[in-house]
């Protein structure tokens, strides 16, 4: 294979994996926004159970409703339409195990995203020399 054919692979390469960077770079995004959003529905969940409104249903995010008055009463919804009724410490402890699970998803991605900066570095490296050479071999 000539210097410009490999040089033309290792570019493509290149491109490849600032694509999965830039898609491991996203995944951690929308994992941070989810994790703001369970923190959020915990401290709804907290101040709801401690307060009484005429019975109203409220969304707090995370896929858990609020039923506020005399009596509150918390629903999460386990997917396909159905909800189910949990207690607040239930769905306080629900959405810290979500979180953690969240956590190490982005520890994971973390990892991936090191590798793929490693295996773009070596890459583009190799490039370089690539081209070095081809600057020699033209002189």
């Amino acid at each position: 294979m000539s210097l410009e054919q490999q040089a033309q692979v290792l570019a493509q390469q290149l491109k490849l994996l600032e694509s999965y960077l830039e898609e491991i770079n996203n995944r951690e995004g929308m994992s941070m926004k989810a994790i703001i959003e369970n923190k959020a529905s915990i401290e709804a969940a907290k101040t709801f159970s401690k307060t009484s409104y005429k019975d109203a249903l409220f969304p707090l995010g995370s896929g858990i409703l609020v039923k506020i008055g005399n009596n509150p009463k918390f629903f999460l919804n386990i997917g396909a339409g159905v909800t189910i009724e949990k207690e607040p410490e239930q769905i306080i402890d629900f959405i810290e195990n979500r979180i953690k699970d969240i956590q190490e998803g982005i520890k994971s991605l973390g990892v991936q995203k090191n590798e793929l900066i490693q295996q773009y570095n070596n890459t583009r490296s190799e490039l370089n020399n690539l081209v070095q050479q081809g600057n020699k071999n033209v002189r």
